[in-house]
């Protein structure tokens, strides 16, 4: 649970104008009733609250706050990065983000330093966000589709491939084989 807690305070002749925004995961009551939490700066705070639930319950968002943060990066650094590649798009939005939005926003910026073309690819993102995403398998993919995931985003790695399927080295070379599947 993240709350947002906003105060905004004035003083009468002008000098001070003081805004605070507050952040937290804790659930701020609870602190208070166990005695681990001022009670007086808790109700200083607590003016207005905004509840923004994680960023891996809303996958949605990813691909906005992915273009906002290149938009951002792009002013900043000067660079002229227009898009990410799907499979790259794909890989962020099946992470579990325990980071967070800071999280994503340092894989952007890595991949924005790592990116040689003006399109971010799987490739330009860092090989440990790589080797954490894993597949899942959902109704309707086929095994030659997931293979062909879980390749792309290893950048056909075939015994990281097999750990994000959680499959056997052999079952992907058997796999590779049935299909009549080469290299890229």
């Amino acid at each position: 649970m993240l709350s947002v807690v906003y105060l905004a305070s004035q003083k009468a002749s002008s000098y001070l104008y003081v805004r605070i925004i507050a952040a937290t995961n804790r659930d701020l009551e609870e602190l208070l009733a166990q005695g681990r939490f001022r009670q007086d700066l808790y109700y200083r705070l607590n003016v207005a609250r905004i509840h923004l639930p994680p960023l891996r319950e809303r996958k949605g968002d990813i691909p906005a706050l992915v273009n906002e943060r290149i938009r951002m990066l792009n002013r900043r650094t000067e660079r002229r990065i227009s898009s990410v590649a799907e499979d790259a798009m794909a890989a962020m939005v099946a992470h579990h983000w325990p980071g967070n939005v800071r999280e994503l926003n340092n894989l952007i910026e890595s991949a924005i330093i790592n990116c040689e073309t003006s399109h971010i690819r799987l490739a330009d993102l860092p090989p440990a966000f790589i080797r954490s995403v894993t597949f899942h398998r959902k109704d309707g993919d086929n095994e030659r589709d997931q293979l062909m995931e879980a390749l792309a985003a290893t950048q056909w790695n075939k015994s990281l491939a097999a750990r994000h399927l959680k499959w056997s080295r052999m079952r992907v070379y058997r796999a590779l084989r049935r299909y009549r599947i080469e290299g890229p």
